[in-house]
């Protein structure tokens, strides 16, 4: 950003956000640079943090009857259990998918998963969209958003994934 003069007991507090795709460990740098008493002093800090995903989402689309079905595999990679408060599913042009349950589903909770260990999530297409389209027709791509956190940990964290959605299955 642009430098900014601050008056002596005065902050600035600005919040820098950047896309992360790499799976690994990065590292933020803030630098002020400040004058007191006409002299210049530079103070640096860095912040080191892991980002991981999570997550290994399989999707496929079902047909029973007249209805459209998609099933979102969620398999927990990561070492700890983690609780899954919130899902949401919006196919091509911005159709949002109904949340209709999960195995492995736990109180107050979608799904509560152990490390390695994954659930079905289940999603129906919205009435309107099954009078136009039929299986073979229906999104190839979504985006699914989950809400989820550690069992030890207190703060939501958010994934949002674009997952392929396999269709072909058998129509009932």
């Amino acid at each position: 950003g642009q430098p900014t003069m601050l008056k002596r007991g005065k902050f600035l507090s600005t919040l820098a956000s950047q896309k992360l795709k790499d799976v690994s460990t990065h590292v933020v740098d803030c630098l002020v640079r400040y004058s007191e008493l006409g002299d210049f002093k530079t103070l640096r800090k860095s912040f080191r943090f892991n980002v991981s995903q999570p997550f290994v989402l399989e999707a496929r689309a079902l047909q029973v009857n007249s209805i459209i079905m998609i099933e979102v595999c969620l398999t927990n990679t990561a070492e700890s259990e983690l609780l899954v408060s919130g899902v949401r599913l919006v196919g091509g042009n911005s159709i949002e998918y109904d949340y209709v349950a999960a195995v492995n589903k736990m109180d107050g909770c979608v799904a509560h998963l152990q490390p390695l260990h994954g659930t079905s999530l289940f999603f129906r297409a919205p009435s309107s969209y099954l009078n136009d389209v039929s299986l073979s027709e229906s999104d190839s791509t979504a985006r699914i958003c989950i809400r989820w956190r550690g069992v030890s940990c207190n703060m939501d964290s958010y994934s949002s994934e674009q997952v392929s959605i396999m269709t072909g299955a058998a129509e009932r």
